[in-house]
């Protein structure tokens, strides 16, 4: 058994891209992302960590990507459920164990709501009680003691 962490994409993301690919895992550059990476590997010890992304879908970390500036914040439910569909075949092509692996979900609503089903088995969801970004960045600063 995994301990996979999801992270959404975010809309801040490093200048350098524009010109030149860069690791996805240093791209986004936002605190909400940067925050979450650092409460998945270092407070919850992941084993995995993977990017969902609007444009690339299930993006490893490690993956070359240029700047890009798309959201699935106002897509339509088709569009999103397509996007969540395409996501979850990258999933299973990459052998991601539903019954098994522990997937704990740090992305807004837009990015798992269609995603995660029940083929899903352990899934863990820290920004729940969440009411917003506020309340996710204050949840993140209490968990990795910033």
């Amino acid at each position: 058994m995994k301990k996979i962490a999801l992270i959404s994409c975010t809309s801040k993301k490093d200048e350098a891209s524009k010109h030149m690919p860069v690791k996805a895992s240093e791209l986004y550059t936002s605190a909400l992302f940067v925050k979450a990476w650092k409460y998945a590997k270092d407070v919850l010890k992941v084993d995995e960590i993977y990017i969902l992304s609007a444009k690339h879908h299930l993006l490893d970390p490690g993956t070359k990507v240029m700047y890009y500036n798309e959201s699935l914040v106002g897509k339509s439910v088709k569009d999103i459920k397509n996007w969540s569909d395409i996501v979850k075949g990258q999933m299973k092509q990459a052998e991601f164990d539903f019954n098994n692996d522990e997937f704990i979900i740090l992305a807004g609503k837009n990015y798992h709501k269609y995603l995660i089903d029940s083929d899903f088995k352990n899934v863990v969801y820290p920004y729940a009680k969440c009411k917003g970004i506020g309340y996710i960045l204050q949840y993140l600063n209490k968990q990795i003691e910033i």
